[in-house]
């Protein structure tokens, strides 16, 4: 066996192994338990804005890929996001950057350290937007100023900032780690006009994700009236899970954050949590959407 069939036979167990522990996590978390359902047709329309968001989020990445002079086909985009997707919930996340980077690099014979460093620039400027529209967020649902979630967005903002848009930044970083770990590393630089010109698919990505989950708020609650700024509360818990690097896929995270959120917008704390703990169920099958999708591109594109 070739050693590029090594490494995607290797890539597949690995993406079998992240399915498993996902299921095995949620089961042991009790996030598998459906809801009470109030209105079936914004549950519906919840489910169609949530699998466009799945779809757009592969434009992410095909946009960055362009950037760095990498094109590829929207085809290629879906399946290289999609087939990877559960490995996000394999504690540390490292494997959420890498392999959709792999699949480009194998496929496009395109070396892996240019595809993987585009992979982490993508990341990065996703968790930017999404830590930004979350930030405005919580001052739009009238968050203390003193709360910690209104300092660790906006920290969390900061430091992202710094390491897009600040090269100074980066060699600092490398400098500080080479002193204390006596290695070199390489945090790659991100174009700030490639940022800038890719940026449209981030937000869009981030506001169909909003309003799948403000459709999912309305379909679960019994409340009379629900602030639309609680949709957006999951940009910041989408963000702020993906950064938790100890929580495979940010569970636990994200439905803390969730709950608190929308128990700002007016919506009684058991009924918050229960849509936050709902919330898991609904955006996994969002990502087994996107993962179907994929595996059927990917076997029509190499039938065996």
């Amino acid at each position: 066996m070739s050693f590029k069939a090594n490494r995607k036979t290797y890539l597949y167990i690995l993406i079998y192994i992240s399915l498993a522990f996902l299921l095995l996590k949620l089961y042991q978390a009790n996030y598998l338990k459906i809801p009470d359902i109030q209105h079936y047709s914004f549950l519906g329309l919840s489910f169609v804005f949530l699998f466009l968001g799945m779809l757009s989020n592969t434009l992410n990445w095909k946009a960055m890929l362009a950037q760095n002079n990498i094109f590829i086909s929207i085809k290629d985009a879906i399946i290289s996001v999609g087939i990877c997707i559960f490995t996000k919930y394999i504690p540390g996340k490292l494997l959420m950057v890498l392999g959709r980077a792999e699949h480009i690099s194998q496929n496009y014979n395109v070396p892996l350290k240019a595809t993987s460093s585009t992979s982490l620039q993508t990341q990065l400027t996703s968790l930017w937007v999404g830590t930004m529209l979350g930030f405005f967020t919580l001052l739009a649902l009238k968050n203390p100023w003193n709360n910690l979630w209104n300092w660790l967005s906006l920290g969390v903002f900061i430091l992202l900032s710094a390491f897009i848009f600040l090269p100074l930044f980066k060699i600092l970083i490398e400098k500080i780690y080479q002193l204390f770990f006596n290695k070199m590393i390489n945090i790659p630089h991100i174009s700030t006009k490639g940022v800038l010109i890719a940026l449209p698919y981030f937000f869009l990505n981030w506001i169909l994700w909003s309003i799948s989950f403000y459709c999912l708020i309305i379909a679960l609650s019994t409340a009379e009236f629900i602030n639309i700024f609680s949709g957006f509360s999951f940009t910041l818990a989408g963000s702020l899970g993906i950064l938790a690097i100890i929580a495979p896929g940010g569970i636990g995270v994200r439905e803390a954050i969730l709950t608190y959120c929308l128990s700002l917008s007016g919506i009684e704390i058991t009924e918050a949590t229960t849509i936050a703990v709902a919330s898991r169920l609904w955006f996994l099958i969002g990502e087994g959407f996107l993962f179907l999708v994929a595996f059927v591109l990917n076997v029509k594109k190499h039938p065996s």
